[in-house]
């Protein structure tokens, strides 16, 4: 936890304004991102019910102890090979979190505790503020 807070001290405080430019910039894009799932989502369940669209058009993702790729389920389950499945979790998470920790520090909210962890096969990853300062804290 200490070194994992020291490691993302060091990237928010070595450009706190660029890391606050790209935290501003994330939202409306994560805002048009979901709002681009939301009407491809739409667009596929349209396909579905009109007939156009033969079959599963969207999967579940999940790990599989196989060596292969493989669909099960009528096709609305993806299984990928465990190895790639927690590789692949793994690095959307920790970028995910550790962007968390350092916004939070841009912000002068300090980060209580950061770590890894795993739940079965299930890997996580988490940043910790301190609760007082970040009610405290500006809403943006």
């Amino acid at each position: 936890t200490e070194k994992g807070i020291k490691i993302i001290d060091s990237i928010a405080k070595a450009a706190p304004r660029f890391w606050n430019f790209v935290g501003l910039v994330a939202i409306p894009t994560a805002m048009a991102f979901m709002a681009v799932g939301v009407v491809m989502m739409l667009y596929i369940s349209g396909t579905i019910v009109s007939g156009e669209q033969k079959g599963p058009a969207m999967a579940l993702i999940l790990p599989s102890l196989s060596s292969q790729q493989q669909t099960g389920f009528g096709g609305f389950v993806f299984f990928l090979p465990l190895w790639f499945w927690l590789i692949l979790v793994t690095v959307l998470l920790v970028p995910h979190e550790v962007f968390h920790g350092i916004l939070s520090i841009t912000v002068k909210v300090p980060l209580k505790s950061v770590g890894l962890m795993m739940l079965f096969i299930f890997p996580g990853a988490f940043v910790e503020p301190d609760e007082k300062k970040l009610k405290k804290a500006k809403r943006r």
